[in-house]
């Protein structure tokens, strides 16, 4: 994306003329933000490879929906991503236990949010 933002930039300054002034800062953030993002990414395949190798090696085929959601919510890993791995290495996913861990934490986050109110 931060090479694209030349492009954006000479398409769109006429419109948003600080666009041209903060150029080389916006092409610095989106640049930080790709790294950030290929970190978290390689933590969540080293994560998912680990996790899944010792599944399989217990003659396990489907990802527990807690592995699923804890890659989405601490890693930001999207649940698309994860069944399309699991896919290829033969496995499915649990998506009845990711939805249960998954509203587990929005009744947590409720019960938080109105003890702090």
């Amino acid at each position: 994306f931060s090479k694209l933002a030349h492009v954006v930039v000479a398409h769109m300054h006429s419109t948003f003329p600080e666009i041209k002034k903060k150029e080389k800062y916006i092409v610095e953030i989106l640049q930080d933000e790709e790294a950030t993002f290929e970190r978290t990414l390689k933590r969540g395949l080293d994560h998912f490879s680990k996790s899944s190798d010792k599944l399989l090696s217990e003659g396990k085929k489907i990802v527990p929906g807690e592995l699923v959601f804890r890659l989405y919510e601490s890693m930001g890993f999207p649940v698309d991503l994860t069944e399309l791995m699991a896919e290829e290495k033969g496995m499915s996913v649990d998506l009845d236990g990711y939805e249960k861990c998954m509203q587990e934490h929005v009744e947590i986050s409720k019960k938080k949010k109105t003890k702090n109110e």
